[in-house]
């Protein structure tokens, strides 16, 4: 079986080296297409795997996700190819280089030509990743996805008891760097990730912060939490960290400022920073003693959590505009006789995802739209 399987893959593989040298240019797509709607096909009526994104709205549809789902908007695309669509895509981790960015831009007039009745809305994390996509014209939004964070989830609790110096929120892996929060004197730890699970990673972590409170173990079990407890969790401890020194905008970032949290974070790009201010928010070096003491100068600052949650909502409110507007222009665009910002509450879900079966995309048709947004919160 193994054997076969090599076949195939060599027999693939010699056909796309001959397209490449003598096939025109039209005849390359019609395979390259033909190749990934086999592997779309096969995700879609055999896994039919839960990924992240959400529809709020039914016609057109209009939907929200993030690009580590497998083909991304090809996926979408393929699912959705006769209907009219618009998608929101924030942009991810990696595309914080020019390198990245002009991937981005490869990609995107092919998926425009195949699927013309489609549109595409880049959310960008930061300023460079904004006036990249600009240089090639390609639809984008100046809208970090830590605006979608939920302030009525991540908020102040009636808690005096401050257990923990600091908290960390990150899954196990190594750009992480939870070997920086070594010298924290009282840490506590949560790892709600991928459940990718890097066990080399978690081992040598458990064996370095040996001191650090494992919120995830329970009964020396792992148990995900769930976002209600993460915000009581993050009310017990007086700092939150960012210890990474390259990923996306960093959704803990936000969720620690709207319960109130400073924070000590090291120098990184991806868009995390957006809404930090200097008043509550410590950029130190990357060594172990650096963080340390950049927790412990927050810790006796005592900056009021109220101040912290309110100033942060205010940075939220321009970037959530824009995203309405460019909804509501959607609407206007399509006839869509609604007005977004007045419906904008009733929609809105934490981060704007939910995990969701992707074979429920087909059921989004022009007859839903009588349904509840509400009933799928």
């Amino acid at each position: 079986m193994k054997l076969r399987f090599f076949q195939y893959k060599q027999g693939i593989f010699k056909i796309k080296k001959i397209l490449s040298t003598l096939a025109p240019k039209s005849l390359k797509d019609i395979f390259r297409n033909t190749l990934l709607d086999i592997k779309l096909k096969k995700i879609f009526y055999f896994s039919n795997p839960e990924m992240p994104y959400y529809v709020f709205n039914f016609a057109p549809i209009i939907l929200f996700y993030i690009p580590h789902i497998p083909f991304g908007k090809e996926f979408f695309s393929y699912l959705l190819k006769n209907k009219k669509a618009y998608f929101f895509r924030i942009i991810w981790k990696n595309a914080n280089t020019d390198a990245k960015i002009q991937a981005i831009f490869k990609e995107w007039p092919r998926w425009k030509k195949r699927f013309p009745q489609h549109e595409i809305i880049y959310l960008c994390n930061t300023h460079f990743q904004y006036e990249s996509l600009g240089k090639y014209n390609i639809p984008r939004l100046f809208c970090n996805q830590n605006a979608f964070c939920d302030e009525k989830i991540y908020t102040l609790l009636p808690n005096k008891n401050k257990k923990f110096d600091a908290i960390y929120n990150a899954r196990m892996a190594d750009f992480k760097r939870h070997y920086l929060a070594q010298n924290i004197r009282s840490l506590a730890l949560i790892d709600n990730g991928y459940r990718e699970g890097n066990d080399e990673c978690f081992k040598k972590t458990k064996k370095l912060l040996k001191n650090a409170t494992w919120l995830n173990q329970i009964n020396k079990k792992y148990t995900f939490l769930a976002s209600s407890e993460v915000a009581k969790f993050y009310n017990q401890a007086k700092v939150g960290l960012c210890l990474s020194k390259e990923e996306g905008a960093m959704y803990a970032s936000m969720e620690y400022l709207l319960c109130g949290l400073p924070i000590v974070s090291t120098q990184s790009i991806g868009g995390r920073d957006i809404f930090f201010d200097e008043e509550y928010v410590k950029i130190v070096n990357d060594t172990a003693d650096d963080v340390a003491r950049g927790v412990q100068e927050l810790i006796d600052l005592n900056i009021d959590s109220q101040y912290i949650r309110e100033n942060t909502l205010k940075k939220i409110q321009t970037h959530r505009e824009k995203f309405i507007t460019k909804v509501q222009d959607i609407y206007d665009k399509e006839n869509v006789n609604k007005d977004f910002r007045e419906n904008f509450n009733n929609i809105f879900i934490d981060k704007m995802l939910r995990n969701e079966k992707i074979k429920n995309i087909k059921n989004y048709t022009i007859e839903k739209i009588g349904s509840s947004i509400e009933s799928r919160k």
